[in-house]
C-alpha cells in the first residue's frame, strides 16, 4: 500500500467515525463561535459591524435553504457559527464603545460619581469614577480607575466627589504579544488610570436606583467583612472575607504566594468550585429539611423547590461577592444545571457545558481571551468527559453505597477526589503555564489535603453563616469555618515548602496554545476511538512549546529598561528599578529570579549612557545625555534614546545601524529584537523587530501613543 492510499484510508476511516457521532456535532457550536471571536480579535483594524451582521444573516438564510443537502447544510451551519461569533464580538465592541484617554494629563480637576471602591491593602484604595466634568480632557471618558491613600470612608459607591487627579492612558503590554491589560480595562468601561492628588471632596450622593443599589451593596459587603474579621484570627479571617465577599486585600502576600505554589490559588477566586459547593450545600440542606416534613415531601415536587431556592441563593452570592466576570460565568453554569433539575432533564452533561459556553461567548465574547474562562471550561469539560467515559463503572460503585462501610466510603471519596483533582489539574495546567508561566508541581497533593476541608467545613458553614448573619447568630458557623481555613492554610504552607513546588514555564506563542486546546477539545467532545486523534496535536504542541523563539533584546516603551540575552540563555537587565516590567520579562522566560539578580551583567553605566558589549553579542548604547552621541553613534550596533536625549536626533545625524528613538518607543510601545532570520517583524540592519503596536493593531481599546504631556 502506498503512502497516498494509506492516507486516503485514514481519512475515510476518520470521516466514518465522525459521521457515526453526528449526535455530538452540536457540541462543537461554542468551539466555532470561539473561532469567529478569535478571528475578530486577531484583526489589525476594526471591522464594520454592518458587514459582520450581514454575513451572519446571509449564512443563516443559506443553511435554511439547503435543507435537501445535509452535508452542505452542516457546512453552512458551521460557517454560520463562526460568523455569529465574529458578529457577536463586533456587536459587543460597538455597544460598549468609548474612547480611551490618549495622552497623559499631569493635573486636572475631576468631578464625578464613584462606581466602586476596592481596598488594595496598606491604606491604599482603588476607586472607579464616572467623570461628569474633567478639565483638560479632549473627549469624555466613560470611567477612570484612580488609586489613592486614605481612609475607607473617603469615597464610597454612589458618592459625588471633586478631586485633583493625574491621569494616564490604560497600560499596554510589557512586550509584543504579552497580556493586554488595557483591553481588559476597556471592556470593563475604564478609559484611563490615574491617582488622586488629594483627599476627595464629597459633593453629596448620586441620585437614581443604580446608585442606591451600589451604596446598599457596598454597605452589606463592608458589614459582612467586619463581622468575619472580628470573629476570626487575622489570616483565616482574611481568606474568609475573600470567599464571602470577593475582597482579597486583607490577605498577606506570603499567604497568596503559598496558596499559588501549592496549587490552591483557585480557592481565592470565586468561580465554579465555590458556586457548585454553595448551591450543593443549599440544595442538599433544603432537601434534607423538607424531607423532615412528610406532608410536603410526599405530595409536592420538593426537589424542584430546592433547586429553585438554591438558584436564588446562588444569585444572592453572585451579588454579594461583587459580580466579577468569573463569578457571573460560574452562575450561568450552575444556573443551567439547576434549571435542568427543575425541568427533569439530565443535569451534568456535555450539552449543558456547551450551552453555558455559548451563552457566555455570545454575551461577553471578550471573556474567551481570559485565563478564567479558559481554565474553568477546560476543567469542567475534562471532568464531564471523564464521567461520560467511565459512567457505567462510576454508577456501579455508587449504586450500593448504603451497604458499604465507613472505610469503604472514605476510600471511594478519596479516590473520587484524587481523580477529580488529577483530571482538572491536568486540563488547566497548559493554561496556567501559558498565562502565568508557572505550574504548581504538587498541586495534586495540595488539593487532596485541602479540598475535603473546603467541601465539608468551609463552604457549607459559609452558607450557614450567611443565613444566620441577619439574626446575629453567625459566630458558631464562622468558628467551624475558621477551623477549616486553618487546615487549608496549613496544607498550603506545607506543600509550598517542598522543593520545586513552583515550576517556571517559559512563554509560548498563542498558536501553540490553540493547537493544544484543539487537541484537548477533540479528546473530550467525541466518544469513540476517533477522540484519541486529539493526542496528536497535544503532543505536537508540547514539543513545539520548548522550541518557541525568544527575543534577543527587549526594550521598554520609555527606553529606560533594556534586556539582552546572554550566552547562557538568560536575560541581563540594564536596571532593576522598573520592577514590574522586569518581572514580566523574566517570567515570560520561565525565570523566577528577582530582577536585581539579573541586573548589571555585562552593562557599564554612567551619567551619560549605559553600554552593553559582551563578546559575540550586540553592542548596545542607551543614551541619557546628548553628549554621549558623538562617540556612541559610531560604536553601537543598536542605539536607544531616552526621552531626555532624543530631541533633534534622527537616522541621518546618527549613523548607528539600528536607531530607536524615544518617539519610536512612544508610538510603537515596547520593542522585541531578534537576530535576522529568527523572528517576524520589520527587518533592519541584521535584526528583526516586533513591536507592541504592531501586535495590537488599530483597535478601539488601543490608546494612540502619547507624543506629549498635557
Amino acid at each position: 500500500m502506498t503512502v497516498q492510499n494509506a492516507l486516503e484510508s485514514a481519512v475515510q476511516a476518520a470521516s466514518r467515525a465522525v459521521l457515526a457521532e453526528s449526535e455530538r456535532w452540536g457540541l462543537w457550536a461554542p468551539v466555532l463561535l470561539g473561532a469567529g471571536i478569535l478571528f475578530y480579535f486577531s484583526l489589525p483594524e476594526e471591522p464594520g459591524l454592518a458587514p459582520a451582521l450581514a454575513g451572519a444573516l446571509l449564512l443563516a438564510a443559506a443553511q435554511r435553504m439547503a435543507r435537501t443537502k445535509p452535508l452542505l447544510r452542516y457546512a453552512l451551519m458551521a460557517a454560520f457559527c463562526v460568523a455569529l461569533g465574529f458578529a457577536a464580538a463586533a456587536a459587543r465592541t460597538a455597544l460598549i464603545w468609548h474612547e480611551p484617554l490618549k495622552r497623559d494629563i499631569s493635573y486636572a480637576l475631576l468631578e464625578g460619581e464613584v462606581l466602586a471602591v476596592t481596598n488594595t491593602g496598606e491604606g491604599r484604595f482603588r476607586a472607579d469614577v464616572r467623570p461628569a466634568e474633567l478639565e483638560r480632557a479632549r473627549h469624555p471618558l466613560k470611567a477612570v480607575r484612580l488609586t489613592y491613600y486614605g481612609a475607607a470612608g473617603d469615597a464610597q459607591p454612589g458618592d459625588l466627589i471633586r478631586v485633583p487627579v493625574k491621569l494616564w492612558p490604560n497600560s499596554t503590554p510589557a512586550l509584543p504579544g504579552g497580556f493586554d491589560y488595557g483591553r481588559h480595562l476597556w471592556f470593563e468601561g475604564i478609559g484611563a488610570g490615574g491617582v488622586m492628588m488629594g483627599t476627595p471632596e464629597k459633593l453629596g450622593g448620586a441620585d437614581g436606583l443604580f446608585a442606591a443599589l451600589r451604596r446598599g451593596l457596598h454597605d452589606i459587603q463592608s458589614a459582612i467583612s467586619l463581622r468575619v474579621l472580628n470573629a476570626m484570627e487575622a489570616e483565616p479571617g482574611a481568606v474568609a472575607v475573600a470567599l464571602m465577599t470577593g475582597e482579597r486585600s486583607f490577605i498577606p502576600q506570603e499567604t497568596q504566594d503559598a496558596l499559588r505554589a501549592s496549587g490552591l490559588a483557585h480557592v481565592l477566586a470565586i468561580s465554579g468550585l465555590h458556586m457548585a459547593l454553595l448551591t450543593g450545600a443549599l440544595f442538599g440542606g433544603l432537601r434534607l429539611l423538607i424531607a423532615c416534613l412528610p406532608g410536603l415531601a410526599l405530595r409536592y415536587p420538593v426537589k424542584k423547590w430546592a433547586a429553585a431556592l438554591a438558584l436564588a441563593g446562588a444569585g444572592a452570592y453572585l451579588v454579594i461577592s461583587g459580580m466579577s466576570v468569573a463569578t457571573q460565568r460560574a452562575f450561568v453554569m450552575v444556573g443551567l444545571v439547576l434549571l435542568a433539575v427543575m425541568l427533569d432533564r439530565p443535569a451534568i452533561t456535555m450539552r449543558n457545558v456547551a450551552l453555558a459556553a455559548c451563552l457566555i461567548l455570545l454575551l461577553t465574547p471578550e471573556s474567551l481571551l481570559s485565563a478564567g474562562f479558559q481554565m474553568s471550561f477546560a476543567a469542567v469539560m475534562a471532568l464531564v468527559a471523564a464521567y461520560e467515559t467511565r459512567a457505567a463503572q462510576i454508577n456501579s460503585l455508587l449504586a450500593d453505597w448504603r451497604a458499604r462501610g465507613p472505610l469503604q466510603l472514605l476510600a471511594l471519596y478519596t479516590a473520587g477526589l484524587l481523580l477529580t483533582s488529577f483530571v482538572a489539574g491536568l486540563a488547566t495546567a497548559p493554561f496556567a503555564a501559558f498565562h502565568f508561566n508557572r505550574v504548581a508541581a504538587y498541586g495534586l497533593a495540595g488539593n487532596l489535603l485541602a479540598m475535603p476541608l473546603v467541601a465539608f467545613l468551609i463552604m457549607p458553614f459559609a452558607v450557614l453563616a450567611f443565613a444566620l448573619m441577619p439574626f446575629g447568630l453567625e459566630a458558631a458557623p464562622l468558628f467551624v469555618m475558621e477551623l477549616g481555613l486553618k487546615g487549608l492554610l496549613w496544607a498550603a504552607g506545607l506543600v509550598s515548602s517542598w522543593p520545586g513546588s513552583a515550576t517556571a514555564i517559559p512563554a509560548a506563542p498563542p498558536a501553540i496554545l490553540l493547537l493544544l486546546t484543539f487537541g484537548g477539545i477533540w479528546l473530550c467532545l467525541w466518544k469513540g476511538n476517533i477522540r484519541h486523534a486529539g493526542l496528536v496535536p497535544i503532543a505536537a504542541a508540547i514539543v513545539l512549546w520548548g522550541t518557541a523563539l525568544r527575543p534577543d533584546v527587549l526594550i521598554s516603551d520609555n527606553g529606560r529598561l533594556i534586556a539582552v540575552r546572554m550566552a547562557d540563555g538568560t536575560l541581563s537587565l540594564n536596571d532593576a528599578r522598573a520592577r514590574f516590567d522586569a518581572s514580566l520579562w523574566l517570567r515570560s522566560e520561565g525565570d523566577l529570579a528577582d530582577p536585581r539578580q539579573r541586573a548589571g551583567r555585562g552593562w557599564r553605566c554612567d551619567g551619560l549612557a549605559c553600554l552593553y558589549g559582551e563578546a559575540e553579542g550586540p553592542r548596545i548604547a542607551q543614551i541619557s545625555d546628548p553628549r554621549a552621541l558623538s562617540e556612541d553613534c559610531l560604536w553601537a550596533d543598536i542605539l536607544i534614546l531616552k526621552e531626555e536625549a532624543g530631541r533633534g536626533i534622527n537616522r541621518e545625524t546618527c549613523p548607528a545601524p539600528l536607531l530607536i528613538t524615544y518617539r519610536d518607543l512612544q508610538r510603537k510601545g515596547a520593542h522585541a529584537l531578534y537576530r535576522q532570520g529568527k523572528g517576524q517583524g520589520e527587518g533592519v540592519s541584521g535584526w528583526r523587530m516586533a513591536t507592541v503596536a504592531g501586535a495590537q493593531g488599530n483597535r478601539p481599546w488601543v490608546p494612540r501613543w502619547p507624543l506629549r504631556r498635557e
